[in-house]
Parts: C-alpha cells; sequence; structure tokens
C-alpha cells in the first residue's frame, strides 16, 4: 500500500481499501446560468457516528494518539445521484485513500494509530477531493478528541458539481482579471496571478450555493450560518486576499458586522481549521441592505459564508 502524494509514511500494517483507480476527469463543459436563489432553511449539522474500540481490543496507541479503525460513508451530489470514482483519503500525520464506488459509498480501513499534531489537533480528518470538478469537503472526524474510533460513520456528504456551476477561467500572468458572479449577488475578485492551484485541479473558478441539510458536516466556531458557497478549486490560494461580496440571504440590517468565514481543509489550515468554521476576515452589510461585503477578502478557494459579528 502506498500513502498518497504529499502525505508522511503509513505505519507498518495499515491498509486502504479499494486503492485509488485512474479515473479519467470528465471534460469541463460550458457553464450554465444559475436558477432562483433557494429558500434558506434552519440548519441541523448531522452527527458523525463513532463507534469505540472494545475494552481489551489487541491494538493500543501511545499517550496523545488516537486509534482509528474503520471509516464508512457516501458521496453525492446535490441532485442526491452519487459521485462515483472519486478520491477519498482519511489523513492525519499521514493519509490513506480510496474511491468512491458506483453507488457513492466508500470504506477506508485505516486499523492504525493517529497522532495528535498542530495541524490535526483531533488527530484525523476526511477529505473528498473534487480538484474543481465537484466541490471538495473535508470533516473533522474526531470533534469531541476521543482516543478510540473503532468505526466511524460519516454522515453523507454532498459535494455540489461545479460542471454545471458559472465559472471564470483561471488569469494567468498578463491575463485580465475576472470576476466570478452570481445572479443572487455574490461576486469574487481573481487578479491575474494571484491564484495557486492545487496539481491537477481544473483552472477555472466556479462557486455554486448550498443551503441547509446539504452543508457539509462540520464543527462551528460559533454559529452555522444558514447557507455556504462553495467556491472551486478547493485549497486553491490567493497571493493577497480576493475581494469578496456575498447576498445577505439573513436580512441583517444595513451596516450590520459581520464575519467571514470558511471551512479549512488540509492546505488551508493556517487560515480556518480542518473540517471547522473558522472566521478568515470581517465585513459588514451594505448600506442598502442587499450585500455583505468583505473588508479585505478572502485567502483561499473553499466553502465561505458569513454570520452576525459577535462583537
Amino acid at each position: 500500500m502506498s500513502t498518497l502524494a504529499g502525505c508522511g509514511d503509513a505505519p507498518a500494517g495499515a491498509v486502504a481499501l479499494e486503492p485509488d483507480p485512474r479515473v479519467e476527469a470528465p471534460a469541463a463543459t460550458a457553464p450554465v446560468g444559475m436558477g432562483a436563489m433557494p429558500e434558506v432553511a434552519p440548519v441541523e449539522v448531522p452527527a458523525i457516528q463513532i463507534v469505540p474500540r472494545p475494552e481489551g481490543g489487541e491494538r493500543s496507541c501511545p499517550a496523545g494518539s488516537v486509534w482509528v479503525g474503520t471509516v464508512r460513508g457516501r458521496v453525492l451530489d446535490l441532485a442526491e445521484a452519487p459521485v462515483a470514482g472519486d478520491q477519498v483519503s482519511l489523513c492525519g500525520a499521514f493519509c490513506l485513500g480510496a474511491s468512491t464506488r458506483s453507488d457513492g459509498r466508500f470504506t477506508l480501513r485505516a486499523d492504525s494509530c493517529f497522532p495528535r499534531t498542530a495541524e490535526y489537533p483531533h488527530a484525523v480528518a476526511f477529505n473528498f477531493h473534487g480538484l474543481g470538478y465537484h466541490a471538495g469537503v473535508t470533516v473533522d472526524l474526531n470533534p469531541d478528541d476521543a482516543s478510540d474510533l473503532d468505526a466511524v460513520d460519516v454522515p453523507t456528504v454532498h459535494a455540489p458539481s461545479m460542471l454545471e456551476s458559472r465559472s471564470v477561467p483561471v488569469p494567468r500572468q498578463g491575463d485580465a482579471d475576472q470576476q466570478l458572479t452570481l445572479p443572487d449577488g455574490l461576486s469574487l475578485d481573481v487578479a491575474a496571478g494571484s491564484l495557486s492551484l492545487p496539481f491537477g485541479a481544473l483552472e477555472r473558478v466556479s462557486a455554486v450555493r448550498v443551503v441547509g441539510a446539504q452543508l457539509p458536516p462540520l464543527q462551528a466556531d460559533g454559529a452555522t450560518p444558514p447557507s455556504l458557497f462553495a467556491l472551486t478549486p478547493d485549497d486553491a490560494t490567493f497571493a493577497a486576499p480576493a475581494p469578496l461580496v456575498l447576498p445577505n440571504d439573513q436580512a441583517l440590517a444595513p451596516n450590520a458586522l459581520v464575519e467571514i468565514v470558511m471551512i479549512g481543509g488540509p492546505a488551508t489550515s493556517r487560515f480556518a481549521p480542518i473540517g471547522g468554521l473558522g472566521v478568515v476576515d470581517r465585513g459588514r452589510v451594505s448600506a442598502d441592505g442587499r450585500t455583505v461585503i468583505a473588508d479585505h477578502g478572502i485567502p483561499f478557494l473553499g466553502w465561505v459564508g458569513y454570520r452576525a459579528s459577535a462583537n
């Protein structure tokens, strides 16, 4: 078994079911318009189901490490169709990979000890790698910081297809700047040469709005917004914060102060916690009450939203 590129070595005996096949990426299609903005519903964050390793089990971990057995789940798109043949991984100090099956389900068998680290304080996270074709999703698998995770059932992960979303090409140095807009009021400015892409990512910046029960299962530092926008390719980083405007779909008062929040991933944990919602900027509602304007902008592409400022 081999670990994923860019990750550390797996311990002896660690295995990953369903090794990654060489999946041909779908061809990019022309972007299409977005429909009417969906109705915002209250957010209910699904719980991660964890079965501890039975006492007296054969395996034990050093102090500061977490035992991880098997992780199971399913990846669907926003139409509830299975996302098949895409890469998923279990990551901490090292990574183990597999692929989703034809029904979108996956099984990752670790049977390994994952040490807690500064980057992974809860030792382990689940990643779905969209590379711009779907929105990537990162889930903290150990929000309660347990020591034994013998069997973990991840709530259904919804990964929007970005080939049917609004998009603009990634502008290279010397190209004209690009502005990505959605009819409901989102706009993102992408300066030429400002965006660093993950290896193999689609060279288009895309956006789609996700609401309610189809939001990623995440651990929020504060309130979870009723909707988030998936911006891809996820984990692409900007040389300087990219100006962002969001629709004021929470009907906050004009000039109200807000926090711009994003979900962190393995490559962006310096900005937001892995699989968690962190504040990356602040902003305010416009004078006419229609939009939310970030003070500076966002440092990377991923899941982004806003909430009323606690201060």
